[in-house]
C-alpha cells in the first residue's frame, strides 16, 4: 500500500493501490475541512466592478470572466456606458479589425476606398493603376500615405522606384 500525505492536516496515511492517484485527504473530516467551495454570487459582483472601475463593454467583461454574454448583460444593465464611451469602443474595434485586413494589392485598395481612376488631377486613366506610397515607406498602408496613380503619373513622383534614396556603400565626394 502506498503512503500519501494529507493535503489538509499533513499527516501521512496509507491508501489502497487503486485509490492512490485520486486520494488527497486522510479522512472524510479532513476532506470536508480542506475542500474549497466556490463562493456564491462572485461573478455578478466582479462584472459590476469591471464595468464601474474600468468601463469595459459587456463583451469584454464576458470574455474576461468567462461567463455568457446574456448573464453579463443582466449583471451590468444598471450601469450603462455613455454614448461617447460606446462610440470610442466601436471605433477602436473597427480600427483593430481593419488593421488586420490591410490591403496589399492595388485592386483591394481601389475597392475599399471606391477609387475607379487615377487620382492625379485631370487624369481619367482606368486601365492599369499602381499604388504609390507618398512618404516612400512601403510598410505604411494608411489612406493618407497611399495614392492610386496610372503608370505615367506614378513614374514622375519624386520617390518612384526608390529614386533619390542613398545607395548603401556608395560614398559621395
Amino acid at each position: 500500500m502506498p503512503e500519501k500525505i494529507c493535503q489538509y492536516c499533513g499527516k501521512a496515511y496509507y491508501i489502497k493501490q487503486y485509490y492512490a492517484d485520486i486520494s488527497k485527504f486522510c479522512s472524510r473530516s479532513c476532506h470536508d475541512k480542506g475542500k474549497v467551495y466556490k463562493k456564491v454570487g462572485t461573478k455578478p459582483r466582479e462584472a459590476r466592478e469591471l464595468r464601474i472601475k474600468k468601463r469595459m463593454s459587456v463583451s469584454e467583461i464576458s470574455k474576461a470572466l468567462n461567463i455568457p454574454y446574456r448573464s453579463t448583460a443582466s449583471y451590468v444593465k444598471q450601469f450603462p456606458l455613455s454614448k461617447d464611451e460606446r462610440d470610442t469602443k466601436r471605433l477602436k474595434k473597427q480600427e483593430e479589425r481593419l488593421s488586420k485586413l490591410i490591403p496589399k494589392s492595388t485592386r483591394a485598395i481601389m475597392k475599399r476606398y471606391r477609387i475607379s481612376h487615377c487620382e492625379y488631377p485631370k487624369c481619367r486613366w482606368k486601365v492599369t493603376l499602381e499604388t504609390h506610397h507618398v512618404d516612400g515607406n512601403h510598410d505604411n498602408w494608411n489612406r493618407s500615405n497611399i495614392q492610386i496613380l496610372c503608370p505615367n503619373h506614378h513614374s514622375i513622383t519624386p520617390n518612384y522606384r526608390n529614386r533619390k534614396r542613398p545607395l548603401a556603400g556608395v560614398v559621395k565626394r
